[in-house]
């Protein structure tokens, strides 16, 4: 019998991310094939991005809460933050 549904791992899924030790940060367009991408994400995330060096001296204390693995939900999701741009190309794991 031939398994065609795609291993967890290769379905890329939206979390949200929680960041906190001396504020409280949750990043909602986290999108990772793994909870462990998704924390990896935020924390470049707040590290170079969004924190702009602020935290450079602090070690992040991070939750990831998987808000849905649905593709056609992702999707959704992954476009109402980024609008279609690469939408399609997110979908494929290469």
């Amino acid at each position: 019998m031939s398994n065609t549904k795609k291993e967890d791992k290769d379905v890329l899924k939206h979390y949200h991310v929680t960041i906190s030790k001396i504020a409280c940060v949750t990043f909602e367009d986290v999108f990772a094939y793994t909870e462990e991408g998704a924390k990896e994400g935020a924390e470049s995330s707040a590290y170079g991005g969004a924190g702009q060096d602020c935290f450079d001296d602090y070690h992040f204390e991070m939750s990831a809460c998987m808000q849905t693995d649905d593709p056609k939900k992702v999707k959704e999701e992954w476009e109402g933050f980024f609008g279609d741009v690469d939408s399609d190309d997110m979908f494929e794991r290469g």
